[in-house]
């Protein structure tokens, strides 16, 4: 955890990291959002080499608001991109997935949504071809509000189907990842009975095999999840009052531990090849805000 670099992209303009993934050449590939002096928002795709030096930059959108949140690298080099879209598409925003070479250079994209609402979150290249993208819909949602959207697509983009999930309240998903038997996980919010993580497994044709909520009276949110060794799952968020929950279950979504940091917020987290985990978020302290880097072992303890 020791830093080793540091740098800053972007110039004059306003611009915002959303995810980041290292890449096959030891570089790293980052997706946010670039923001002009009149609030005109564009995906700002940025690739860096090993030591942070800026490779090159493209940005993608229209005349209103585009916001990107999620990017991986595929299995041919390029990259697969998936956001939100008010320039293009149906309705008020659209799921956005762009499909880019290795250079950043768009292939060919597409938008997903009707006459509402409806925003992508996080995008996988499935292991035997195709994507799988997780968000939110209010255009085909069962009760007016938002349900998870989850889309599976083909290499090119067209949907092979679509499910959603949820029930009364404002239910998103924030993160997807394919499991190991083909099916999908999803972590998210529901405020079905409150506002609490939520965690929905599905077979590989996306219908639900079983969800969980988790959370107690407070303001609950799941950000990121991943399939552990053990075929169970570990999950973190943020939780009540300015502080941050990780949660470990077994392959049913059962609790097996959990542990609460104060002042502070998980967005991402993975297990490391000890067995144990490596999350980043944000901690609040008295002189400030910063980032937080936190190390445990295999059952949460820091060490």
């Amino acid at each position: 955890g020791t830093e080793e670099w540091r740098n800053n992209y972007g110039g004059s303009l306003t611009n915002i990291g959303e995810e980041i993934q290292q890449t096959t050449d030891g570089g790293y590939i980052i997706i946010g959002n670039s923001i002009t002096v009149s609030n005109k928002v564009d995906f700002y795709l940025l690739k860096i080499d090993s030591q942070g030096n800026k490779v090159w930059s493209k940005t993608f959108g229209g005349e209103k608001v585009d916001q990107g949140r999620s990017v991986k690298q595929t299995f041919d080099g390029g990259f697969i991109i998936v956001g939100s879209t008010e320039s293009y598409g149906n309705g008020r925003t659209d799921v956005w997935l762009i499909k880019t070479d290795s250079e950043g250079k768009e292939e060919w994209n597409k938008t997903f949504g009707g006459v509402e609402s409806d925003d992508g979150y996080s995008v996988q290249e499935r292991t035997n071809g195709g994507y799988i993208i997780t968000g939110s819909t209010k255009s085909y949602s069962q009760d007016g509000s938002h349900d998870v959207w989850l889309i599976r697509t083909d290499p090119k983009g067209e949907v092979h189907w679509k499910n959603t999930f949820g029930g009364t309240g404002y239910d998103v998903g924030h993160d997807v990842q394919q499991t190991t038997d083909e099916g999908f996980i999803i972590s998210g919010v529901t405020k079905r009975f409150g506002e609490d993580y939520y965690l929905i497994k599905t077979g590989v044709n996306g219908n639900e095999m079983w969800s969980k909520s988790y959370g107690n009276t407070g303001n609950d949110i799941g950000r990121s999840v991943q399939q552990t060794l053990d075929g169970g799952f570990i999950l973190t968020g943020t939780w009540t009052d300015d502080r941050c929950r990780i949660y470990k279950v077994d392959s049913q979504g059962n609790e097996i531990w959990w542990t609460t940091f104060n002042s502070s917020g998980g967005y991402s987290i993975q297990q490391t090849l000890d067995g144990g985990y490596i999350m980043t978020g944000n901690k609040s302290t008295d002189s400030g805000d910063y980032l937080w880097l936190l190390k445990t072992d295999s059952k949460g303890n820091t060490r």
